[in-house]
């Protein structure tokens, strides 16, 4: 702070001041403060009640199960053909081929257009009649053409076990569908 308190000037207006996106950036370090140290105290709670679940039920205070350690870490086989690019007005085919070792339970395509202020939409995939391989279609009417496209795979098997596809270990976790105007 001392490094950059009087480098910038006293009103950063970066939006509107009602929406409180004007000032100083020093003036949010006590908020920032007392926010960090809320989540550290929720960290600390939640860590406390997860150790004690564990002890008298293994995985009970998790809303999923975790994945296993070791090779099979990853108990998903997913394979699938990115969309690119699909003309405006058209509507978008996602297939994608899903195999688990306890069998998959559902496939989920979740997506929005490349606008941050859009929450992301669920459409459950459906088997394409391909052994292993799931489908859907997303309506070219919740497609808005001023802005491209993005999506991303979830995969839940019969045990509770579940994978979002692109792996973030991996890759970036979406795909880009280029939107031709």
């Amino acid at each position: 702070m001392a490094a950059a308190g009087d480098v910038y000037t006293d009103n950063l207006a970066l939006g509107v001041c009602v929406a409180d996106l004007c000032g100083h950036w020093k003036d949010e370090l006590s908020a920032l403060e007392k926010g960090l140290a809320s989540l550290e105290q929720k960290r600390t709670a939640l860590r406390a009640k997860v150790s004690t679940a564990q002890t008298t039920t293994p995985n009970a205070a998790l809303p999923y199960k975790k994945l296993p350690d070791g090779p099979e870490a990853t108990p998903f086989q997913i394979s699938h053909q990115p969309v690119t690019q699909v003309p405006v007005g058209q509507p978008i085919t996602v297939m994608v081929t899903a195999i688990a070792p306890a069998g998959v339970k559902w496939v989920r395509l979740r997506y929005r257009n490349v606008n941050q202020e859009l929450a992301y939409q669920t459409l459950p995939m459906q088997p394409s009649g391909k052994k292993d391989t799931y489908r859907v279609v997303v309506p070219a009417e919740q497609i808005n053409p001023k802005w491209d496209f993005m999506y991303f795979i979830e995969v839940m098997d019969t045990n509770g076990v579940g994978q979002i596809y692109p792996d973030l270990a991996k890759e970036t976790p979406y795909r880009i569908i280029k939107l031709i105007r």
